[in-house]
C-alpha cells in the first residue's frame, strides 16, 4: 500500500485542519461534483474521510485518486461550511503527499508557465492553429485574446499600484493588463511597472507541487516595492497570494479604495460571473457588483450565484466531461439571464465561459471588469 509522503510539518497542520470538520454535511450542497455524481466520495466530507484514511495509512494513494482527482478545488464548500474548515488547503497537502495522479499534459503546463517568456511564445504561436485542435486545448485557444504589447506604468502623484502581470493574464489577456493599469491610474493611482514578475505558483500549489508554487510565491511577493499594493486580475492568483500578504487586492477591490473610484455610463445590463477563487477564497463578492454600478452599468445575478463553471486551473483538461457539464449549466444560466455581456474576473473562468458559449451558438461577449471599466470611463495618458 503507498501512503501520503509528507513531511512531519504537513502532517501536523493536516491534523490541525482536519479536526475542524465535525462532519455535519451542510458542505454537500454547495458542491458541484456532489450536486453532479450524488456520491458521497464526490463530496467534501466524503473526501476529507478520504483524505484521513490516507494519512493513517489505512488507503492507498491509488485507490484515493480517482475521488480527488474529480475534486474542482473551487472551495465552495468553506463558503458553507459553519466550522471554518481549510478545505483547500487540506486537498493541497494531500496532493502534494502523492493523492494526485500524475499527468504529462499538467506537469508540461506547470513547466511551461514558470518561463513567461517562452509561454508567450506557445501561446502566439498556438492562436492560428487552435481552430484544427479538438477538446479543451482547441476551445481555449480560440478564446485567447490577440497579442499586444502593455504598458505597464502610468506615472502620477498618488498610492502607489503595481499590477500583477501574471504568466497568462500578459500574453493572453493583454488589453485587460492595459485595462487594468489604464483604470486605477484613471482612479488616482501612481501605478509603477516593478520588477519583471514570475508565475505566482498558483497552479503548482493547486497541483500537488507545494514546495516549488511556495517558493515562486514568495519570490514574487519580496519583489513587490515597500509601500505599494499588488493588483490582481486573476482570481486565481490573488487567491493564492494574498493569504501570505496583505498588500495584494483584486482589481475591484483596489478601485474601489481609489482616490477617485471610477464614475461612468457604461449603460446596459451585464451578468456578474463569481470566480469561485473570489468568491469563496478571497470572500469578495460585493466589489464587483459595485464596481459596475458605479461606471454605470447594472449588475445581472445569473442563477445559482457561486457555482464553478469547471474550468478550475487544468480541470477542464484533466475531467473534461465534468467540466463541459458544469460549463452548460453556466450556460443556461447566462441565456436565462438576457444579458449580452458577462463580466468576469479569472481568466480560466473566462476561457471557459468563451468556450462555452461559442459552442452553444450565444453571441454573449464575456469581458474583464478592468475593461468595461476602462471603457466607460476617461482614461489618463
Amino acid at each position: 500500500m503507498t501512503a501520503l509522503d509528507l513531511t512531519d510539518a504537513r502532517r501536523a497542520r493536516f491534523d490541525e485542519l482536519v479536526r475542524q470538520c465535525v462532519s455535519c454535511g451542510l458542505c454537500l450542497p454547495a458542491c458541484p461534483t456532489f450536486d453532479l455524481l450524488a456520491e458521497e466520495s464526490d463530496g467534501p466530507r466524503g473526501r476529507i474521510h478520504i483524505m484521513q484514511r490516507l494519512v493513517a495509512g489505512e488507503l492507498s494513494s491509488e485507490d484515493a485518486r480517482g475521488p480527488l482527482d474529480r475534486c474542482l478545488g473551487c472551495r465552495a464548500c468553506e463558503t458553507a461550511c459553519p466550522s471554518g474548515v481549510q478545505y483547500g488547503e487540506l486537498l493541497e497537502i494531500a496532493r502534494d503527499g502523492g493523492a494526485q495522479t500524475p499527468s504529462f499534459q499538467v506537469r508540461s503546463l506547470l513547466a511551461l508557465v514558470r518561463r513567461p517568456r517562452l509561454l508567450a511564445l506557445a501561446l502566439r504561436a498556438g492562436r492560428p492553429l487552435a481552430r484544427f485542435v479538438p477538446g479543451a486545448a482547441g476551445r481555449t485557444g480560440r478564446s485567447l485574446d490577440g497579442h499586444e504589447p502593455v504598458d505597464w506604468e502610468r506615472r502620477r502623484a498618488g498610492p502607489t499600484a503595481v499590477v500583477l502581470r501574471g504568466c497568462v493574464m500578459r500574453e493572453a489577456f493583454a488589453g485587460v493588463q492595459q485595462a487594468a493599469v489604464d483604470a486605477l491610474a484613471a482612479a488616482g493611482y501612481d501605478v509603477v511597472a516593478g520588477p519583471e514578475q514570475g508565475c505566482c505558483g498558483a497552479l503548482h500549489l493547486h497541483n500537488g507541487e507545494l514546495t516549488t508554487g511556495e517558493a515562486m510565491r514568495d519570490e514574487l511577493l519580496a519583489g513587490v516595492p515597500a509601500g505599494a499594493i499588488l493588483v490582481s486580475t486573476a482570481a486565481g492568483c490573488g487567491a493564492a497570494l494574498r493569504a501570505h500578504d496583505e498588500r495584494v487586492l483584486d482589481l475591484s477591490e483596489a478601485l474601489l479604495r481609489a482616490p477617485s473610484p471610477p464614475a461612468g455610463s457604461g449603460g446596459g445590463p451585464v451578468a456578474v460571473f463569481d470566480a469561485c477563487h473570489l468568491l469563496h477564497a478571497q470572500g469578495v463578492r460585493e466589489a464587483p457588483r459595485e464596481l459596475l454600478r458605479g461606471a454605470g452599468y447594472e449588475p445581472v445575478e445569473l442563477a445559482g450565484s457561486g457555482r464553478c463553471c469547471g474550468a478550475a486551473g487544468v480541470y477542464s483538461f484533466t475531467q473534461p466531461e465534468l467540466s463541459q457539464q458544469l460549463a452548460q449549466s453556466r450556460v443556461e444560466a447566462i441565456r436565462a439571464s438576457g444579458a449580452q455581456t458577462v463580466s468576469c474576473g479569472n481568466p480560466g473562468c473566462a476561457l471557459q465561459l468563451r468556450g462555452a458559449l461559442r459552442e452553444a451558438g450565444l453571441d454573449v461577449r464575456v469581458a474583464h471588469p478592468a475593461e468595461l471599466v476602462a471603457e466607460a470611463t476617461v482614461q489618463v495618458g
